[in-house]
């Protein structure tokens, strides 16, 4: 039996851009986690040791988040790396990067990196 699991909307304020003034004041982020799993085990044990832990996963993308980068195609594959080493049940993921309100000339709300393994 497959599930799919979504976390939506991880919130971070971090310090990544090619710009330096970017990386001086920071800028906000939201990132999306979809992944598909087989939950058999989680569900009939009733148990977080078998499943997949949300908390730790808003930890290790806090981490990520915290470590400066130029770009978020470099966060986006560090993070989507992490993940889906440190869960291996994960059959697929689709993590996406939202950079709010980038400093560009123009109004735009966010761009975005998505990021797909299978």
């Amino acid at each position: 039996m497959k599930s799919k699991i979504i976390l939506k909307g991880l919130r971070f304020k971090a310090f990544h851009g090619y710009y330096a003034e970017e990386q001086r004041i920071g800028g906000d982020y939201m990132v999306d986690i979809e992944f598909n799993y087989n939950i058999v085990k989680a569900a009939t044990t009733d148990s977080l040791e078998n499943a997949i832990d949300y908390e730790e996963i808003y930890t290790l993308c806090k981490n990520e988040m915290a470590n400066p980068r130029k770009l978020i195609e470099t966060v986006g594959y560090e993070m989507a790396s992490l993940l889906k080493d440190r869960y291996p049940a994960m059959d697929t993921l689709t993590l996406t990067i939202h950079k709010l309100a980038p400093p560009i000339a123009g109004q735009i709300d966010r761009v975005s990196i998505q990021i797909e393994i299978e």
